[in-house]
C-alpha cells in the first residue's frame, strides 16, 4: 500500500508543481502569454480526460504497471523538455512548452496516476476501502500542497532548472521503482 500511495504523492505532486509555475514558466522562458498558456492548458487537460474515459479500450493493450510506468516516464520526459539546457537560446521555442505540457497534462499523469489509482483499489481487494482510500487520498493531497511550494521556493531562489531537474528526478526514480516492483505487484494485485 505505502508503494502506490509513494507513486500517488509522486504524480500528483509533480502535476500540482507544474500547475504552479506553469504559467509563470511559460511567459519567463518561453514568451507564451498567460492567455495562452491558460488555453494550452485547458486544451491538454481535456486530451487527459478523454484519455480518462478511454481507459477501458487501453487497458485492453497494456496492464496497470505498463500505464503506471509508460505514464510516469512521459512525466519526466514532460519534466525535461522544460529544462533550458546550455545550448539552448533564449527564448525557448513555444512547441516545446506546448509539448511539455501535453506530456504532463494530456498524457502522462492521467495514464500513470489512473493506473495507479486502479492498482491500489486492487492491491487493497476486500479489505475496508474506506480508511485506506482516505489514507490514499490524503498521501495525493499533502502532495499537492508541498510539492508547488517547494516548486515556487526552489524558482524563486534557484531558478526552473532546479525544479524541472527534482521533478525529472523523482519521477524517473518512480519509473525506476514501478519496473523493479512490477511482477511483485501483478502478482498481490490478481
Amino acid at each position: 500500500f505505502a508503494f502506490s500511495m509513494f507513486l500517488n504523492m509522486i504524480s500528483k505532486g509533480s502535476f500540482g508543481a507544474f500547475e504552479a509555475i506553469g504559467v509563470m514558466l511559460a511567459e519567463d522562458r518561453f514568451e507564451v502569454t498567460s492567455d495562452q498558456a491558460g488555453y494550452t492548458i485547458a486544451c491538454f487537460g481535456a486530451v487527459g480526460v478523454y484519455l480518462l474515459l478511454s481507459m477501458r479500450k487501453i487497458e485492453t493493450v497494456f496492464n496497470d504497471i505498463q500505464m503506471m510506468w509508460i505514464g510516469t516516464i512521459v512525466m519526466t520526459f514532460g519534466a525535461l523538455i522544460m529544462v533550458q539546457w546550455p545550448l539552448d537560446g533564449s527564448p525557448l521555442s513555444t512547441i516545446r512548452y506546448y509539448f511539455g505540457i501535453f506530456c504532463i497534462y494530456g498524457f502522462g499523469y492521467p495514464i500513470g496516476h489512473t493506473a495507479n489509482i486502479g492498482m491500489f483499489s486492487k492491491l487493497i481487494r476486500s479489505q475496508p476501502q474506506g480508511a485506506l482510500q482516505g489514507w490514499f487520498a490524503t498521501s495525493g493531497s499533502v502532495a499537492r500542497v508541498i510539492f508547488p511550494i517547494s516548486a515556487c521556493l526552489v524558482y524563486a531562489g534557484l531558478g526552473a532548472n532546479a525544479v524541472f531537474f527534482t521533478l525529472a528526478f523523482l519521477t524517473l526514480g518512480a519509473v525506476v521503482a514501478i519496473i523493479y516492483t512490477g511482477d511483485v505487484l501483478t502478482i498481490l494485485s490478481t
